[in-house]
């Protein structure tokens, strides 16, 4: 063969593998869609399972994408398996806006097998539950978990229940940029040890689609770890003062009857240099009837010294500019 032959198929066989190159680029950074979703019924997953479980990693990937192919995944679903290191599918798809929101199922993981991903901004593909993104130094700066730390000096965050898609919220911020919010589980130390209560993280987006930040938007307790946490005494005076020392959580008693479809809400922000949010929650009468109401348990934590004012209404949330059946506003002096 001459050289200017072997010259030809060279670059012949370069330009073929550009153009497999490019199309692999295309398929990992293109917009996903819900063209990408593959929902194989019990008896296809169960072949699955008998056809990959006794592989080693990473063989059991090749094998989960050639078995999708088998049972008829469309090509943008095997291609999104791909974009996951090929060890989970998409199972839903929510289209809300510059990024969207992707849900997949890892058929292989012993826990955690379902997964969420904010898809088509930039980064491209975000595991929410990545501690890459999650790391404890953005939980270790919030004034509450600093708290929470010292009665739980183990407590650790683990993803929340991403079963189904109502798991997460979508806020729009201002500038035209969205915030995801998800839950994640404050654990005393290990997976499986004592649950503590729930954080709730944001994750920003500005109005192109690239993310900037996670946000600590909350932490709530659960009522037996609150225990733990010595709460004082229950107020329910809005004329009375309430007087505490900075590290205490505090709980404050509020007349409901959620049957009527009405609940209270803060009616302004916390100021969240002096109190922070600990969670609610409702308690029914002692002798409950038909109807008969109960009280809503807001718990709060006292973080440094100040004044402030803790403001509720009374409303019913689907009423819009509609003013509140009720108001009241507490009066707070951290020592």
């Amino acid at each position: 063969m001459k050289v200017k032959d072997i010259v030809l198929v060279m670059f012949i066989l370069m330009t073929l593998m550009l153009t497999a190159q490019e199309k692999d680029l295309v398929s990992t950074t293109g917009k996903i869609t819900a063209k990408a979703i593959w929902r194989p019924g019990m008896e296809t997953l169960r072949a699955i399972h008998d056809s990959c479980d006794n592989m080693k990693y990473p063989s059991f990937k090749k094998c989960l994408l050639e078995q999708m192919q088998k049972f008829g995944a469309s090509q943008e679903a095997i291609e999104f398996a791909k974009m996951t290191d090929s060890e989970g599918f998409m199972r839903d798809f929510k289209d809300v806006g510059k990024v969207d929101i992707a849900y997949a199922v890892y058929p292989f993981r012993a826990n955690e097998n379902q997964v969420c991903f904010l898809v088509n901004g930039s980064p491209n593909m975000i595991d929410v539950d990545n501690y890459d993104y999650i790391s404890k130094a953005v939980i270790k700066k919030n004034k509450i978990y600093k708290q929470v730390a010292k009665v739980y000096p183990k407590v650790s965050i683990w993803p929340g229940d991403r079963n189904g898609t109502d798991f997460s919220a979508v806020r729009e911020q201002l500038g035209g940029g969205q915030q995801f919010i998800f839950d994640y589980r404050l654990q005393d130390g290990c997976h499986a040890c004592k649950l503590i209560g729930f954080a709730n993280l944001g994750f920003n987006f500005d109005k192109d689609g690239k993310f900037s930040a996670i946000k600590v938007i909350n932490i709530l307790m659960l009522n037996d770890s609150i225990k733990e946490l010595k709460v004082q005494d229950e107020y329910s005076n809005p004329e009375k003062t309430i007087e505490i020392k900075a590290g205490q959580y505090f709980k404050i008693a509020l007349n409901s009857n959620p049957s009527t479809g009405y609940g209270w809400q803060l009616a302004e922000p916390l100021n969240e240099n002096i109190v922070g949010n600990a969670g609610e929650t409702y308690i029914l009468p002692a002798n409950p009837i038909p109807g008969a109401g109960g009280k809503e348990i807001w718990n709060f934590i006292s973080i440094n010294q100040g004044s402030t004012e803790i403001s509720f209404k009374y409303i019913r949330p689907w009423e819009k500019n509609v003013k509140p059946v009720r108001e009241s506003t507490f009066k707070i002096i951290v020592e």
